[in-house]
């Protein structure tokens, strides 16, 4: 064999292996049956910027993390956000949540249990509550806030 096919038949070994590597991993990806472990999982978008997350975290006063999901607008900033268990930004609510965020930030609309009772919040664009319809055994209550927040 000469030492030009030596080399040609090397490269060609060489780009089998790689093929067969490669196939490997698709079949690994593809594998429905297969579970992935973490503690979170980022979606970007083709700009690299974060549009969605999946993970854990420790809500404000809380030592034990919870599960949630965030939607991220083009700016990267947090405009949906569901979960459960306890959660820091406003109230104690203790169960399945729902915020949705205004173009500052600020929580808009909040759904979720306080205890085992429904409680939807609104809240002015600075965060500052406006209005709540919550429901218990006694039957349904609505609050409303001054411009300060207070009931």
């Amino acid at each position: 064999m000469t030492p030009e096919l030596r080399a040609i038949t090397q490269r060609i070994e060489e780009v089998e292996k790689q093929v067969a590597h490669l196939a490997a991993l698709v079949t690994e990806q593809s594998d429905t049956d297969r579970t992935v472990v973490a503690q979170s999982f980022v979606v970007r978008d083709e700009q690299g910027r974060r549009r969605a997350e999946l993970g854990m975290s420790v809500p404000v006063g809380h030592k034990e993390a919870d599960p949630w999901v965030g939607i991220f607008d083009a700016d990267e900033n947090l405009r949906a956000c569901i979960g459960v268990g306890g959660r820091g930004k406003h109230g104690a609510i203790e169960g399945p949540w729902l915020e949705m965020y205004n173009q500052k930030g600020n929580v808009g609309v909040e759904i979720g249990f306080d205890e085992d009772n429904p409680t939807l919040r609104l809240f002015n664009e600075e965060g500052k509550p406006t209005a709540a319809l919550a429901s218990s055994e006694l039957g349904p209550s609505i609050f409303l806030f001054n411009p300060d927040g207070k009931q």
